[in-house]
């Protein structure tokens, strides 16, 4: 499995914003931090896959996160995972090397 850290994610024929993704899952009160990585699939291609990090105390699920797309009329992520960190640099971005490794691990396509 791959995982491509680019901006943007070749989904059936489509360039997609992981920024996109991110925008989305940032509204609910309850998200801390949100990171949208393409991870690759077995059948082929990227699939867009969204990791969340909860609010404390807040409550959030995966439906949850599906009605915010679904809202929009948007395209939902192929997966999303709850985590309690989502590691940053130096610079305060998000250290997407660690995230991919974690999203290997967790994703089962």
């Amino acid at each position: 499995m791959t995982c491509c850290n680019d901006d943007f994610i070749q989904v059936g024929g489509e360039r997609i914003r992981t920024a996109d993704f991110e925008r989305v899952v940032s509204t609910h009160a309850a998200v801390s931090r949100a990171v949208c990585l393409g991870i690759g699939h077995p059948e082929g291609g990227l699939r867009p896959v969204v990791l969340v990090m909860r609010r404390p105390g807040l409550e959030l699920n995966r439906e949850d996160v599906l009605a915010l797309y679904a809202r929009r009329d948007l395209q939902a992520p192929a997966d999303i995972l709850f985590v309690e960190h989502i590691p940053i640099d130096e610079d305060g971005n998000v250290h997407k090397e660690k995230m991919r490794d974690l999203c290997i691990d967790l994703v089962q396509w």
